[in-house]
């Protein structure tokens, strides 16, 4: 393992500067920047800043941009801090300790000790171990991890600190998956014998799990703290006031990337995004949904996948909030950024069903806060149909997702949960 604070933190600002370009550019320009990543990689961090040039695109890179989001975090920090506080202040919620008690229940005999955290460290190369003595946050992570997850590690650094600052963290050593869901590191074929076989590892925190895992501690993912980073709030609020329910399209909105699995000829078809992108085809009038980026796909692949008209325009958050039906479907596991916005975006949230969960999995409950379809979407035109036909009852379910979300899912909502997760563990770690 590789012990390197400020390489996570640069990788932080450059996975910031990648994810606003690769929002703004068409599908050619974003390949050859992927393409050509690690090249670019290297000459800013020679020179911290950088302009690239093609035919199809212009963009610079430049520290004073990073500086500008930084410094609009700061002003407002104060304030959260504040917010952090009174809720630790007046208890944690109960519907946190009840997660944070689940995810941890396995090892309250046991505790947890410092062979198990070697072991998995060991056993999972995506893990990152943070070390918090004395105030003090550290962190190491293997050489193995890609580059592209570099940039999750300085933001959970990032995040760290700034808890830090708000309220003393305990003396503690965690384990952190940078994976979209520690639970997809092996093949599942049997979940039960897979829990059995990892019993006596340690809990490794992480965004989302398969519902039956008892070794992953749900907290919020890095890219919910990068999207608020980059303004997703604001433009949740833009788009709540410029769309209002009577002015939204009745029509199911989806956009995102060839997620799931390695897409190929030979089993794309089988894919649940790709279903519902053919369903977007086949029900215009009910449902616009594309992939605006592929990723995990092959050029055969990929160019079938543009012949078919599966290749959509990007919108950011603000345009999709004029759509009145809004699709979760999940990808390589439960679609977590994109749920963070979704509920709180005062349009009805389809919900795909499927056995992975995250941290607030259970405050939302299906037909009450969103409405749930099939795993393969075959039920999922008549039930827009059915909301369609039932616009009262459908406003009532998106009213009642956005109270919540406004009520629990706030900024200082996800510091506040990382903070109980935190300290809870800690006491299971004492006196190893």
């Amino acid at each position: 393992m590789s012990k390197n604070h400020e390489q996570a933190n640069f990788s932080s600002k450059m996975f910031i500067y990648k994810n606003i370009f690769l929002r703004k550019n068409n599908q050619n320009a974003k390949f050859k920047f992927l393409k050509n990543e690690n090249k670019i990689f290297q000459k800013f961090n020679q020179a911290r800043e950088i302009m690239l040039y093609s035919k199809k695109f212009r963009f610079v890179f430049c520290l004073g941009l990073l500086l500008q989001l930084t410094g609009n975090l700061k002003t407002e920090n104060v304030e959260l801090k504040a917010e952090v506080q009174q809720k630790i202040n007046n208890g944690i919620p109960q519907w946190m300790q009840k997660q944070i008690s689940e995810d941890l229940f396995r090892c309250t005999k046991s505790g947890i000790t410092k062979d198990m955290i070697i072991d998995t460290l060991k056993q999972d190369p995506m893990c990152v171990l943070f070390t918090i003595k004395n105030g003090k946050i550290d962190v190491e992570y293997n050489s193995q991890i890609p580059r592209d997850y570099l940039g999750g590690i300085g933001v959970m650094s990032e995040v760290l600190n700034e808890l830090n600052n708000y309220l003393a963290l305990p003396d503690v050593e965690f384990i952190y998956s940078v994976d979209d869901c520690p639970s997809n590191r092996e093949e599942l074929q049997s979940f039960k014998q897979h829990v059995n076989h990892n019993k006596y590892r340690a809990p490794v925190f992480g965004p989302c799990k398969h519902r039956d895992d008892i070794n992953v501690v749900l907290v919020p993912g890095y890219q919910i703290f990068l999207s608020i980073r980059n303004n997703v709030i604001g433009e949740i609020a833009t788009g709540n006031a410029l769309y209002t329910w009577a002015s939204k399209k009745n029509v199911a909105f989806w956009r995102g990337t060839t997620t799931g699995s390695f897409y190929r000829m030979h089993n794309f078809e089988e894919m649940p995004r790709v279903k519902l992108a053919k369903l977007s085809i086949d029900f215009p009038k009910l449902i616009d949904a594309k992939f605006n980026y592929f990723w995990e796909v092959d050029e055969e692949t990929r160019n079938k996948l543009v012949e078919l008209n599966f290749l959509g325009n990007t919108l950011p958050v603000t345009e999709h909030i004029q759509y009145k039906y809004q699709i979760l479907i999940d990808g390589n596991s439960a679609s977590w950024p994109r749920s963070y916005w979704q509920y709180q975006c005062n349009s009805v949230v389809f919900k795909q069903n499927l056995p992975y969960i995250v941290w607030h999995q259970d405050l939302f409950k299906p037909w009450i806060h969103y409405i749930p379809f099939d795993h393969d979407c075959n039920d999922l035109v008549i039930t827009i149909e059915r909301a369609m036909n039932n616009d009262f009852e459908a406003q009532k379910i998106a009213q009642a997702a956005n109270s919540l979300a406004q009520e629990c899912l706030k900024h200082s909502d996800l510091l506040v949960y990382f903070y109980a997760a935190i300290t809870e563990y800690a006491k299971l770690q004492a006196g190893d």
